[in-house]
């Protein structure tokens, strides 16, 4: 269905020079000493309302056309006709008079009339209001006009619509159209237009079905329209008021009718620039703005792959460093570890050894092989303990970080490293808090934090006399953070050497590697921890972890 709307008199019209109209007329009349000179009063009269489109459009813009040409202020007072709504004369008496009494003692300068019920009404009632002040008819057509009781001091701009012309032209455009449903309203003006519609359209019925609309409310309209079957057109010319009496505001209807089926003669007047045409530039501005944001998002984007990607592949050899990290530590604890595990393996031979004579004997004493028995069970898992801690420590595994408690974390490393304490000949003192510790973290690699950070403190402690070859491994709470110290009474660190000690290959073991501290630096990291190293005022250095704390705000 297409959609064809009236020709209005903005087409034809052209408010600046009814503004400049208005303007000579109030010039004159200051020049003859008719008006003041510095001052002028200026009335607007709208035929049915003064928020009726078109209408308020055009006087719009003929006001914002005075306001700019004039040399003088203006006083402009705006009414409406609402009485030509349904033409009651009672109504317009007191319309009448309401206006003498607004302007007693002090009548406009110049009025200017919108539209034809206001045209009419000061023609009709001109000596009972304003005899001689000067009117400008505006915005009607001149079939309006009563040109037989016009003044001197009366000016006329008006068009003319050719209803005829107008409907031939379309269907020119738009040869395949079968219906035309008219919309028009049912005030007394409208009546007007209807006859008049219906008279120059006579001559199309037997081209096209014409359909009427004016004896209908606007919603039955809105309904009967909205069911037009295919090649239909709604011409709308107005409606201010529907045949059920209710005034409406509005004059636009939709158009579906391409410019390149126009004649290559035709002219668009009022044509409406697309949103390109209008902001153009701000489109332009907001498009490259998008694209430079989309591209800079896309390198973002990339990056944070291209880095999630390298802390992955970072993560990977380091789990892969500290796991050769392990095994190079465990070797250096296989004495103590075949130490730990030779004692209950010893005690399970001799326990054994010691059954097997009591089971030789004629009286074999029960009670006694029951405690052989207990002990060997006991042996037994004490080998097996040391067998799994020494599994956990070498298994490659991959980083997961789950809730454990430090204290118990550095409780267990410190009971797997007390056989190491044992052959190395140095004491292992830990110290934990009360109160747990709750940490998200990865038990293995925290394991061989603590691991490698005690077996550099033995290293440090070489030269060391005896009584003072002691490793403290301590816990503590510090606001939100576990804090982990090992400290030993060694040689200490170069002071130049403090701000290197966690860079990869940086030792100062004439056999090391120097990736202890560097994989342990970067395991804690991994936990989003901090690690630092310092020397102690009587000899010694410190190693301080912290970690944040589960569950605290």
């Amino acid at each position: 269905m297409r959609s064809l709307m009236a020709l209005s008199f903005l087409s034809f019209l052209a408010w600046a020079v009814v503004a400049s109209l208005a303007i000579a007329i109030l010039l004159g009349m200051s020049a003859s000493g008719h008006a003041d000179g510095d001052h002028k009063r200026v009335m607007i009269l709208h035929s049915v309302g003064r928020e009726f489109r078109p209408w308020n459009v055009y006087a719009k813009d003929i006001r914002a056309e005075l306001d700019r040409q004039t040399r003088w202020p203006i006083d402009v007072q705006e009414h409406s006709l609402v009485a030509a709504r349904s033409g009651d004369p009672r109504a317009e008496e007191l319309f009448v008079e309401y206006i003498k009494a607004l302007y007693v003692g002090a009548p406009p300068d110049l009025i200017v009339s919108i539209g034809a019920p206001s045209a009419a009404f000061f023609q009709r009632r001109r000596k009972d209001l304003f005899p001689t002040t000067p009117i400008v008819f505006t915005v009607l057509e001149d079939r309006r006009v009563q040109y037989s009781n016009l003044t001197e001091n009366d000016t006329v701009v008006s068009a003319r619509n050719d209803f005829r012309f107008l409907f031939e032209s379309y269907l020119g455009i738009a040869p395949d159209t079968k219906i035309i449903a008219i919309i028009n309203g049912n005030s007394p003006n409208e009546q007007f237009w209807q006859g008049e519609l219906r008279r120059e359209l006579k001559p199309l019925e037997d081209r096209i079905e014409i359909r009427w609309y004016d004896k209908l409310s606007y919603e039955d309209t809105l309904k009967q329209t909205a069911s037009l079957p295919p090649h239909s057109a709604i011409f709308w010319y107005q409606m201010v008021v529907d045949a059920a009496g209710v005034a409406h505001e509005g004059d636009r209807a939709r158009w579906s009718i391409s410019e390149s089926r126009l004649s290559p003669d035709s002219t668009i007047y009022f044509r409406e620039p697309t949103a390109w045409e209008q902001y153009s530039w701000q489109i332009a501005s907001i498009v490259a703005v998008i694209l430079i944001q989309a591209g800079l998002i896309s390198v973002l984007l990339r990056e944070h792959r291209r880095r999630q990607l390298a802390e992955v592949q970072a993560r990977q050899r380091m789990a892969e460093l500290a796991h050769v990290n392990r095994f190079s530590t465990a070797g250096e604890l296989t004495a103590s570890i075949a130490h730990e595990i030779n004692q209950p393996l010893g005690s399970i031979m001799t326990n054994a050894e010691t059954a097997n004579a009591i089971l030789k004997s004629p009286t074999p004493d029960i009670a006694e092989l029951k405690d052989i028995v207990n002990d060997i069970l006991l042996d037994d898992r004490r080998a097996a303990e040391v067998i799994r801690r020494m599994r956990s420590l070498l298994k490659k595994a991959p980083f997961e970080l789950k809730n454990i408690d430090l204290n118990d974390l550095v409780r267990e490393t410190v009971e797997f490293l007390s056989s190491l304490a044992v052959g190395r000949k140095f004491e292992l003192v830990s110290l934990t808090t009360q109160n747990a510790l709750p940490i998200l973290g990865d038990r293995i690699q925290l394991q061989q934090v603590i691991l490698n950070l005690v077996v550099n403190g033995i290293d440090a402690m070489r030269d060391t006399p005896g009584e003072n070859r002691i490793i403290s491994v301590r816990t503590s709470r510090v606001e939100n953070s576990a804090q982990l110290s090992v400290s030993d009474r060694g040689s200490g660190i170069p002071e130049d050497k403090l701000e290197k000690v966690f860079a990869p290959f940086f030792t100062s073991k004439a056999e090391g590697m120097g990736m202890g501290l560097s994989i342990a630096h970067t395991i804690i990291e991994a936990h989003h921890g901090l690690i630092s190293a310092k020397n102690r005022d009587h000899g010694g250095a410190t190693f301080r972890i912290k970690l944040p704390l589960v569950g605290v705000g």
